[in-house]
């Protein structure tokens, strides 16, 4: 097992550190990779933007500021290609 977290610009940090942590807490190795230069080209998000991130339910429109295109499938590939490497049999996405 190995986690994955990518840090693509995001202005909340907290999500890298507790994959840090988990990782640590179960005793798997973990890559934090930087995709930041992807996140450059993906901009008009308030995650990676300076404008305010809006707070409420996900399905609310005020959250459609939030979306940073297509992040997961680009994320999902990148993992797809370690585990290939790796040959390990599955990729779990949390």
């Amino acid at each position: 097992m190995r986690l994955l977290s990518f840090d693509y610009g995001q202005r909340h940090k907290k999500e890298l550190d507790y994959a840090r942590r988990c990782a640590m807490r179960l005793g798997v190795p973990h890559d934090d990779v930087d995709i930041t230069a992807v996140g450059r080209l993906l901009s008009g998000s308030a995650l990676t933007g300076g404008g305010p991130v809006p707070e409420g339910h996900y399905a609310e429109d005020t959250m459609r500021v939030t979306v940073v295109p297509n992040r997961n499938a680009i994320m999902l590939a990148i993992a797809f290609g370690v585990a290939a490497a790796e040959q390990a049999d599955a990729v779990a996405a949390a």
